[in-house]
C-alpha cells in the first residue's frame, strides 16, 4: 500500500478480499458475520486507496485485504495505531 492512502468510515458497496480469502467479500456482509451493531459499523474506520474507491485495503483492527498482507516480498511495513480518545 502506497502513500497516500486515506482512512474513513464505511460507505455501502465497499469490498475487500479478506485474508486467507479468494473471492471479494462485501464489508457489510462482514459486518454482519462480525455481529457488528450500528455503532460499531459507524466507528469503525477503514484504510482505502483512494477515497471514491469501493476497495478497501484494511478495516482497522479486525481484518486487511489478503492482497496487502506481508510476504517474503514485502520490504517495509506500516504499523498504525488507534488511540481512544477516552483514555488518551
Amino acid at each position: 500500500l502506497a502513500f497516500p492512502f486515506v482512512c474513513r468510515s464505511w460507505s455501502q458497496g465497499d469490498w475487500m478480499i479478506p485474508f486467507g480469502m479468494r473471492g471479494r467479500k462485501k464489508i457489510s456482509d462482514m459486518f454482519a458475520d462480525l455481529k457488528y451493531g450500528t455503532y460499531e459499523k459507524a466507528s469503525s474506520i477503514m484504510i482505502v486507496k483512494d477515497i471514491d474507491d469501493g476497495h478497501v485495503a484494511g478495516l482497522m483492527g479486525v481484518r486487511i485485504d489478503d492482497r496487502y498482507k506481508v510476504n517474503e516480498n514485502t520490504k517495509e511495513i506500516i504499523k498504525i495505531i488507534l488511540k481512544n480518545q477516552e483514555n488518551v
